[in-house]
């Protein structure tokens, strides 16, 4: 499974492989997420994809998360996954 990780277009923009983006997880609520990439892979265009949000996916991240922004600045996590799949979008 993919998790989808809302960022601003700079962090689009700056991502890379073995970089680090700051982000959301939208589902019910909203959690803030640091991301530690892993490499960059193709990204696959899914049915529904809206035309106008860009894509990309990387594999082998490890993703912190926190439930505010201000903790995540402060690297108060209160849970991690390790080895995701992770698509960021903007």
């Amino acid at each position: 499974m993919n998790l989808k990780i809302k960022v601003s277009p700079q962090e689009f923009e700056a991502a890379c492989s073995n970089g680090c983006v700051y982000g959301e997880v939208r589902r019910k609520a909203i959690l803030y997420a640091y991301v530690d990439l892993g490499q960059e892979k193709p990204y696959l265009d899914r049915p529904g994809d809206n035309s106008e949000t860009r894509f990309r996916a990387f594999a082998n991240c490890n993703v912190f998360f926190a439930e505010t922004e201000a903790d995540v600045n402060n690297s108060r996590f209160q849970g991690e996954l390790s080895n995701q799949s992770v698509i960021i979008y903007c």
